[in-house]
């Protein structure tokens, strides 16, 4: 089954509307339900009021959210499927014709219109509700003024950038996409807030040097700890307050230029400073802005790619409403899609990145508990956030990241904690590691000092049998040269007795002969053997002797035997 460019932008839409929705009914839901308790790290900054306030002001604010998001939608609905945008197309058309202007108006148009349908949510959410709720100070007429110096100045001023846009789309041909992204990727500069940081990069004497002794010692500190040197440290102008965050910083790990925020430094103590220090480095050190820089722009290189092969054609355009003139490129019809459609098709996308950033700002968290404690983190993190609280600290996560990557109060609280946990539980695994390595090294010296004494003692033992050995040879050689020197010289006396045949002794001992007497008596082996040898010899002649008398019988007494 397939589906068209028009059934998947209606689902994106649908997905869009409802996870807003169900969102913000999961948000009303459960501030209703953590209205009536103060979390425990803010019970000594807020009262139960104020954060009764707090809840009650954020409810009314997400309903109003939701309120603009199905308004939104169903504005879309109306440019889209409603054939809202054709309808000004052709009354463009006949008021222009297809020309430049056309494709500069179109866009335009259906921006003011957002802009007005825009105008009156923020007038009851950014005024008439705060001033209900006695978190502003401006009058109808104050924020009436700066809304249309901010708002419509803004849109009137983006004008002559689409003019610019256009025109150059049209003069650099098939090449459109990299210099509209180039463009997209410097304003991104400025819509982030990196500008006015960088001017600092660039000329750091628009503010002025640090003074303050306790703040520069707890810097030193904070330095030898995290092994991370600065080289200058500096308090902005009071007149950037607005755009800046609290403490930011440039360089890595070595002369580090370190600029707080001129009411920040004022107002913290300088054990917070410490702590908001430590977050800045490590977004420094994560190189955060820049790679917010860098997902977004690299989000919008495939954007230009995508309309790049979009621009072209007109299928897409005719199945989602939009009406198209001429044979193409569609300028006008391709800007009004950015502006209705792309943001709920990117939507899916967009969370990612914005989850993305949250993550880096719990690791700066984290990093700043580890080097300054979670006690002195959780004070720094409250201190930051102004009294009375405007907004409640126990917002949904998925709440805070559809409409700001920024996570709650008590969500960095909680992560903190969390981390200081496992911290915690890492160094006591690491020291009962630790402990049972130093128990199984003194087990193992001990057994080898066991083995080493064992190895002494046999060493003794030995020692002392060969000693014992030496002695006791040393008394045997006494004791002969002592029967040596003792006993006479007589050679009769060291002389060997006569061997006696035990045979011949038996005969000798019945007859009185004495041993002397024997035929062998004092000769030598070898007469011995001569004898031995005769006497067999002759036993040899006189047996073969009689066998040859046997055989050899005379015929007379051969006959007389027979005869007879």
């Amino acid at each position: 089954m397939s589906f068209t460019f028009a059934q998947l932008f209606l689902a994106a839409l649908c997905f869009y509307f409802i996870v807003h929705s169900v969102t913000c009914l999961a948000e009303i839901y459960h501030l209703k339900r953590t209205i009536n308790e103060v979390p425990a790290p803010l019970k000594e900054k807020i009262t139960l009021a104020q954060h009764r306030k707090a809840a009650k002001y954020d409810i009314a604010r997400t309903k109003l959210n939701w309120c603009e998001v199905s308004v939104t939608t169903l504005l879309i609905v109306a440019l889209t499927a409603g054939n809202g945008i054709n309808a000004i197309s052709d009354q463009l058309m006949d008021t222009v014709g297809d020309q430049f202007a056309f494709h500069w108006m179109l866009p335009a148009v259906v921006a003011l219109i957002f802009v007005l349908v825009d105008l009156p949510f923020c007038w009851y959410k950014e005024f008439r509700l705060r001033e209900a709720f006695g978190y502003t100070r401006q009058t109808r007429k104050t924020w009436f003024k700066n809304f249309v110096s901010l708002t419509v100045m803004g849109w009137l001023a983006v004008l002559p950038l689409i003019w610019i846009g256009l025109f150059l789309w049209q003069e650099s041909g098939s090449h459109w996409w990299f210099w509209g992204w180039l463009i997209f990727s410097i304003y991104l500069i400025f819509s982030q807030g990196l500008a006015r940081r960088l001017a600092y990069f660039f000329k750091p004497s628009r503010g002025t040097a640090a003074d303050d002794e306790a703040v520069l010692g707890a810097l030193r500190n904070l330095s030898e700890r995290c092994g991370i040197t600065f080289g200058q440290i500096w308090v902005a102008a009071a007149r950037d307050n607005e755009a800046l965050p609290p403490a930011f910083a440039f360089g890595h790990r070595q002369s580090v230029r370190l600029i707080f925020r001129n009411d920040i430094y004022k107002r913290m103590t300088p054990e917070n400073l410490k702590a908001i220090a430590a977050h800045a480095l490590a977004r420094n050190l994560s190189h955060m802005y820049f790679q917010a820089w860098l997902l977004s722009s690299i989000a919008g290189l495939l954007v230009f790619l995508f309309l790049a092969w979009f621009a072209p054609q007109s299928w897409f355009l005719d199945e989602i409403g939009f009406r198209v003139y001429g044979p193409g490129p569609y300028y006008g019809s391709l800007l009004t899609f950015v502006i209705v459609a792309l943001p709920v098709l990117l939507f899916p996308f967009r969370l990612p990145m914005a989850w993305f950033l949250r993550h880096l700002i719990f690791l700066s968290d984290k990093y700043a508990m580890r080097y300054t404690g979670l006690k002195t983190t959780v004070q720094a993190l409250i201190e930051l956030t102004p009294t009375p609280m405007r907004h409640s600290s126990v917002t949904l996560g998925f709440f805070d990241l559809l409409f700001s990557h920024e996570p709650s109060l008590m969500a960095r609280i909680r992560f903190v904690q969390k981390c200081n946990v496992r911290l915690l539980k890492s160094e006591q695994n690491a020291a009962l590691h630790q402990e049972e390595l130093e128990k199984t090294q003194q087990l193992e010296n001990v057994q080898a000092a066991v083995k080493e004494q064992l190895r002494r003692q046999r060493v003794i033992e030995k020692s002392a049998h060969n000693t014992r050995r030496i002695f006791e040879s040393r008394r045997y050689e006494e004791k002969l040269a002592k029967q040596a020197a003792e006993a006479s010289y007589d050679r009769e006396h060291l002389m060997l007795k006569a061997y006696q045949d035990p045979h011949w002794q038996d005969e000798i001992k019945d007859s009185g002969i004495n041993n002397s007497t024997h035929p062998l008596y004092g000769k030598s082996l070898y007469f011995g053997l001569r004898c031995a040898m005769k006497i067999i010899g002759a036993r040899l002649k006189a047996f073969s002797k009689k066998h040859v008398d046997t055989n050899h019988v005379s015929p007379e007494k051969t006959r007389e035997q027979t005869h007879s």
